[in-house]
């Protein structure tokens, strides 16, 4: 059961990663990182990568930035947009090289810095994923994004009154979302912080009734409380999800069997009462 609900943080974790890159987004020719102007056959090629990239053809769109870059080394964001490709296409070691060599050119591209902790993070590789995000903040500390990242990789790693100081820091730039809440959530179970990640977790249902991992942090929660029976309704809930449905129904197993040896042992000193009293 412990696999399985580590199976089941991580898929929340890769969510987050995704949510991430999403806002990274791609940019024009002119936005390379620099104001110089790039040739007119490489910025063409450019802007049909981005046209393969957004259909979701990587790997063509791949190509298509490589060749831009070969035409004209100005154009810095194609060189980028290979890192967008790459992490597209899982190569995550390629695209830690690529976004290098582009933060050797331009040491303060923001989203490069931000790219490259990223897909440091998606390769596995947690603290050289810190480092990066700690270089990303040395250029811009006002990035939410950056200190979520930090929180999300010290959480990785164990550091968790790190990520809990890191995670605050985004709040304060910006509104944290549901994501950001179970971050904290986790944490705070994670130091032995029960009850403010109980108490937390019911603040996301609240918003999210249907979020399924908040679902199970208080499940857990109650059930540890002795609180079975509100336990089991949210279990129960759970195990309507593909992806949860293990963990929860054995739970829900477990619960069943306490309550039945409750009730049996309930009964028991009911019928050795009534002898008492009968005698």
């Amino acid at each position: 059961m412990r696999s399985l609900c580590c199976k089941l943080l991580n898929a929340l974790y890769m969510l987050t990663l995704m949510a991430t890159l999403l806002l990274i987004g791609l940019p024009s020719v002119a936005a390379a990182g620099s104001d110089i102007a790039v040739s007119e056959d490489s910025g063409a090629e450019y802007k049909a990568g981005l046209a393969s990239y957004k259909s979701a053809q990587y790997a063509a769109a791949l190509k298509q930035f490589e060749q831009a870059y070969t035409l004209d080394e100005r154009n810095h964001a194609a060189l980028f947009a290979q890192g967008l490709a790459l992490d597209k296409l899982k190569r995550y070691d390629d695209a830690s090289s690529v976004l290098s060599g582009l933060l050797e050119k331009e040491p303060t591209h923001a989203k490069a810095l931000l790219l490259h902790a990223v897909v440091l993070e998606r390769a596995g590789k947690h603290s050289d994923a810190k480092a990066a995000y700690m270089r990303g903040l040395v250029v811009n500390s006002d990035d939410y994004r950056l200190h979520y990242g930090y929180a999300r990789v010290c959480v990785a790693l164990n550091e968790n009154e790190s990520a809990l100081k890191s995670l605050a820091k985004a709040a304060e730039l910006k509104a944290p979302d549901v994501n950001r809440q179970y971050l904290k959530a986790q944490i705070l179970a994670k130091l032995g912080r029960d009850r403010e990640a109980a108490d937390l977790a019911r603040v996301i249902l609240k918003d999210r009734p249907g979020h399924v991992h908040a679902m199970i942090l208080l499940a857990d929660y109650l059930r540890m409380e002795n609180s079975f029976e509100e336990a089991l309704a949210l279990y129960r809930k759970v195990s309507e999800t593909l992806t949860t449905k293990a963990y929860a129904d054995y739970y829900i197993d477990v619960i069943e069997q306490e309550l039945e040896e409750r009730e049996i042992e309930r009964e028991y000193q009911e019928r050795l009462k009534k002898e008492k009293n009968g005698q």
